[in-house]
């Protein structure tokens, strides 16, 4: 894995050239508790602000740092504003970064949330 730095210095990990693909409900966990998932987006509506107030409060669900990136840009998961300002619209692909308690199971169910076309019909978190 490489780390790219996105805004305010906050290190995203990206998978190198080469490594095995994962996805929703595949996180990769990296020593000292790190998570790594890729998730690509589905819903031609996401990630409007609407949805992404959605998608803090089930962030918000975990007490780990969740971040996403777009590219370069960042923003953190519990953020609404964060997660509007990236401009993912449907064919974007996001990685999701997670540090600290319940890091995989952060970054599989939100990754399984954008997957779904953003159905909040399952519960997150608990």
């Amino acid at each position: 894995m490489s780390e790219q730095t996105g805004t305010a210095g906050v290190g995203i990990l990206e998978p190198q050239a080469g490594a095995a693909r994962f996805g929703p409900g595949r996180a990769v966990v990296l020593p000292g508790g790190t998570a790594v998932e890729r998730a690509a987006v589905v819903n031609p509506a996401w990630l409007g602000i609407g949805q992404a107030i959605d998608f803090a409060r089930a962030a918000a669900l975990f007490p780990c740092r969740i971040l996403v990136a777009r590219g370069r840009q960042v923003a953190d998961a519990k953020h609404a504003l964060d997660l509007a300002a990236l401009g993912a619209a449907a064919g974007a692909r996001l990685v999701l970064t997670a540090h600290g308690p319940r890091a995989a199971e952060a970054v599989c169910g939100l990754s399984m949330l954008i997957a779904s076309g953003y159905r909040l019909d399952y519960r997150l978190g608990d």
